[in-house]
């Protein structure tokens, strides 16, 4: 799976201190698919999805983005460390 963000995003996450090796690392720990995004304002095409897991350095993230499952691509939307609102729907499956 390859994991792309254009520059703006890459210059966002590297203030928060977030690399896309850590996106990686924490879409490859996923257990079960992300959560569609079904908020009307954050609805694209193809759909934006959004998970919460672990980097291997234990750092929980959560991460939006587009994920093209035939092409094994996904393209970062954001991601930032999780808030334990952000653990709670994730726990709950629904936002």
């Amino acid at each position: 799976m390859q994991v792309l963000a254009t520059q703006v995003i890459r210059a966002k996450l590297a203030v928060l201190d977030i690399s896309l090796l850590d996106v990686e690392e924490a879409l490859f720990a996923l257990e079960v698919a992300p959560i569609e995004e079904r908020r009307a304002n954050h609805r694209t095409k193809p759909p934006t999805v959004w998970f919460v897991s672990a980097t291997s350095d234990e750092k929980v993230l959560f991460v939006a983005g587009i994920w093209d499952e035939d092409a094994e691509i996904f393209t970062v939307r954001t991601a930032r460390e999780a808030a334990d609102e952000d653990i709670a729907r994730w726990n709950n499956g629904r936002w």
